[in-house]
C-alpha cells in the first residue's frame, strides 16, 4: 500500500496540447491507482484526462483532493470498497464523480460545474453510500443513480441542468435503481425535476424539493416503476407541480378514458404518505 501526499501541489497534465504529435496524448490520467489500501491527498489535479482513477482490489482512500478542469471525469471509481471524503471535483468535461464499483463511500465531496453529472453511479453500481455531498451547478444530473441498494443521504443538488446538451433539462437527483435508500437530501432550482424516480421498490424520505423549474417528485409511468414508498417529503414552490405522477399520452376521448384509469393505477404502485406539498396532479396522492 501506497501513500502519496501532494501536501498542497499540483499534477499538471498537457491534455490542451495538440493530440496528433504523440497518440493518445489526451487521454493520459492524472493519478492512476491500482492494487489496494492506497490513500492520497491534499493535492491538485489539473489538465489530465480523468483527474484520479482508483482501480485494482479498492479499499483505497482518498481524502482533500481538488480535481480540476480535467478533460474527461474527476474521479473514476471502477474498484469497491473505497472512500472519498472531502474532495472537490470542479469544471471538468465529463462527470465530477463516475462509479461503477460496489461499497464506495462518497462522504463531504463537492462536484461543481462539471460537464455532465456531479455524481453518476452506473448501472453495476450497488451498495453505495453518498452522504452530505453537495453537486452544484453541474451541466446535467446532481446526482443520479442507476444501481441498486445504494443509500442517498443528506446531500445538497442545486442549480443543476442549465448548461446541459441544447433542448435538455435535467434533474437534482434521478433514481434509476432499485431498493435505493434516499432520505433527508435537498433539491433547490434544478432546470428540471428535484426528484425523479424510475426503478421499483426505493423509499424517498424526508427530502426537500422547492424551485425547481419543473416538479419537485416525479414517478415515472414505466411498467418496473412499481413499489416504491415516498413519505414525508417536503415540497414547495416548483414550477410545474410539487408532485407529478406520470400518464400515458393521449389522443382521443377513449385514449384518455384508458390513459386516466392507467394513471390511477400507477399511483396506486406506489405508497404515498404524508407528503407536504401545494400541487399535485393526481388526488390519490398523500
Amino acid at each position: 500500500p501506497v501513500t502519496l501526499d501532494l501536501r498542497g501541489r499540483s499534477i499538471i497534465g498537457n491534455a490542451e496540447l495538440d493530440g496528433a504529435k504523440v497518440p493518445k496524448l489526451g487521454e493520459i490520467d492524472g493519478i492512476l491507482v491500482l492494487g489496494e489500501n492506497a490513500k492520497i491527498r491534499r493535492g491538485k489535479v489539473t489538465g489530465c484526462f480523468n483527474g484520479v482513477v482508483l482501480e485494482g482490489d479498492g479499499n483505497h482512500k482518498i481524502l482533500k483532493m481538488k480535481i480540476e478542469k480535467n478533460n474527461h471525469r474527476g474521479f473514476e471509481v471502477l474498484s469497491d470498497n473505497n472512500r472519498l471524503t472531502l474532495n472537490r471535483a470542479i469544471d471538468n468535461g465529463d462527470n465530477g464523480f463516475y462509479f461503477k464499483g460496489n461499497n464506495n463511500w462518497f462522504v463531504k465531496n463537492r462536484a461543481v460545474d462539471n460537464g455532465d453529472e456531479g455524481f453518476f453511479g452506473y448501472k453495476t453500481a450497488d451498495l453505495n453510500k453518498i452522504y452530505l455531498n453537495r453537486a452544484i451547478g453541474n451541466a446535467e444530473d446532481g446526482i443520479q443513480v442507476v444501481g441498486n441498494e445504494n443509500r442517498v443521504i443528506h446531500n445538497l443538488a442545486k442549480e443543476n441542468g442549465y448548461d446541459g446538451p441544447s433542448g435538455y433539462t435535467f434533474d437534482g437527483f434521478e433514481i434509476d435503481g432499485d431498493l435505493n435508500f434516499v432520505y433527508k437530501n435537498r433539491s433547490f432550482n434544478n432546470s428540471h425535476n428535484g426528484f425523479e424516480v424510475d426503478g421499483r421498490e426505493n423509499k424517498i424520505l424526508k427530502n426537500k424539493a422547492k424551485q425547481n423549474i419543473q416538479n419537485g417528485i416525479i414517478v415515472e409511468d414505466k411498467s418496473d416503476t412499481v413499489d416504491n414508498v415516498i413519505s414525508r417529503n417536503i415540497l414547495k414552490e416548483n414550477a410545474g407541480y410539487d408532485i407529478f405522477v406520470a400518464k400515458p399520452a393521449t389522443a382521443n376521448a377513449t385514449a384518455i378514458a384508458t390513459a386516466t384509469a392507467e394513471a390511477i393505477d400507477s399511483c396506486g404502485d406506489q405508497m404515498w404518505q404524508r407528503n407536504r406539498f401545494d400541487t399535485c396532479n393526481m388526488d390519490c396522492v398523500q
